[in-house]
C-alpha cells in the first residue's frame, strides 16, 4: 500500500504545472520557442525520483553551426523508477 501511495505522489507531483518563471524563450526563425533548461529538468527528476531514480541516454545528437552560431539538438531516452519498483521509459 505504501508503494502505491508513493507512486501516486510522484505522479501527482509530475502533473503539476511548471512555474512560469522557469520557462525560458528564445527566437527560432520568425517566432519564439519555449523551453526549460537541462539543469531544471535534472533537479526536478531528482526531486521526484531521487538521486539514482532515473537514467538518461542520448539516442541522437545533431550539432550545427549556422547564422545563429553553434547549437545542438539531442534526442534523449529517459527511464524513471517509481518507488514501487516499476519503471517507465
Amino acid at each position: 500500500m505504501g508503494d502505491q501511495m508513493a507512486k501516486a505522489k510522484q505522479i501527482t507531483t509530475l502533473r503539476k504545472g511548471l512555474d512560469p518563471a522557469v520557462v525560458k524563450q528564445r527566437p527560432q526563425g520568425a517566432r519564439a520557442v519555449s523551453y526549460v533548461t537541462g539543469g531544471y529538468i535534472k533537479g526536478r527528476l531528482n526531486e521526484v525520483f531521487g538521486f539514482g531514480g532515473w537514467d538518461s541516454e542520448i539516442t541522437e545528437l545533431v550539432a550545427m553551426d549556422d547564422q545563429r552560431g553553434p547549437w545542438a539538438r539531442a534526442t534523449v531516452r529517459l527511464t524513471v523508477r517509481f518507488e514501487d519498483g516499476n519503471h517507465a521509459t
